[in-house]
């Protein structure tokens, strides 16, 4: 398992280097980029770390960075993309609410030219640049493969029940 401090480390290393991938596409001077983190919400420690991080690696990068918090309200997330959308802003990073629902706005963005990073939740296939997370259901599969051998080899393939306390 990944310690909270090297996912944040990963997150915004992955984060960073998709900044700077636009903006060296372009070609433009970094102090003259912005980008957007759209966000499912600020309560969540997870996602806090995802905007500190962030945060950091843009201030180190002398980017501009934006970062929306939609509220774990859909709409509101895909409104703030279309909003990004329209501002011209160099590169997205979104976390979505909804993976499906966002896919329109995602597609608005690469048709305006603007690079989409995926972060957490994984998106259909689709023009987004990057996708940075984890397969849940390989990750659940793998901690069942480990407790079935962790049954056989450490407690002859004979697992204890525990009952519960009411």
């Amino acid at each position: 398992m990944i310690s909270r401090i090297s996912r944040r480390t990963l997150l915004s290393t992955a984060l960073a280097a998709g900044m700077m991938a636009g903006a060296l596409s372009t070609g433009a001077a970094a102090a003259d980029k912005t980008f957007a983190l759209v966000q499912i919400n600020q309560q969540a420690l997870f996602f806090n770390d995802i905007n500190r991080g962030a945060e950091e690696k843009a201030a180190e990068l002398g980017v501009a960075l934006q970062i929306y918090n939609a509220n774990n309200d859909p709409a509101m997330q895909n409104n703030a993309v279309e909003t990004y959308i329209q501002e011209g802003v160099d590169g997205l990073a979104v976390v979505a609410i909804d993976v499906n629902g966002i896919m329109a706005a995602v597609e608005q963005a690469d048709e305006a030219g603007i690079p989409v990073v995926a972060i957490d939740a994984i998106l259909p296939e689709g023009p987004q640049k990057a996708q940075i997370g984890v397969d849940n259901a390989k990750a659940g599969g793998d901690i069942g493969g480990y407790f079935l051998d962790y049954v056989k080899s450490d407690m002859g393939a004979k697992p204890r029940s525990v009952s519960s306390v009411h």
